[in-house]
């Protein structure tokens, strides 16, 4: 096996293809700033009764927050269409937005010495052994309990 995630078209590098694109059709499409917010989540659940199976359920959900800034003035699309195709549509909406909102001068993004002070905390959320479990090992665990 290649490791939790590595090759998941909805992992961590796929996603960040995903972002750095947006942003960059976003400038392109005439933003001043642009950022974006990607995220994926996988869920599995399994309802036991009696040491019997009742159901099982697994669903994986990704989606794309970005946000632009034009001359002070924000715009902000959401989408969970993450195909390359789509992105520049979104892009171009997200400008469209910021050209009808307010600028205003506490609309910024984090200047790089504000975004200087390392990469975040780990807070232990997350146990990345757990993504490596396929789901038949995770229902024999669940039955054991």
């Amino acid at each position: 096996m290649n490791g939790p995630l590595r090759d998941d078209p909805a992992g961590p590098a796929a996603l960040e293809r995903v972002g750095a694109a947006a942003v960059e059709r976003a400038l392109r499409a005439g933003a001043t700033h642009a950022e974006a917010c990607l995220g994926s989540a996988r869920a599995l659940s399994v309802r036991v009764n009696g040491g019997a199976i009742e159901s099982v359920k697994q669903s994986a959900t990704r989606g794309l927050g970005l946000r632009v800034l034009l001359g002070g003035a924000p715009g902000f699309v959401t989408s969970t269409d993450l195909s390359l195709d789509s992105l520049d549509g979104l892009a171009r909406h997200a400008v469209a937005l910021a050209r009808f909102s307010t600028p205003d001068e506490a609309n910024a993004f984090p200047t790089p010495d504000e975004a200087a002070g390392g990469p975040a905390p780990d807070h232990g959320l997350v146990d990345p052994a757990v993504a490596g479990h396929p789901p038949p090992h995770r229902l024999k665990n669940g039955r054991a309990q």
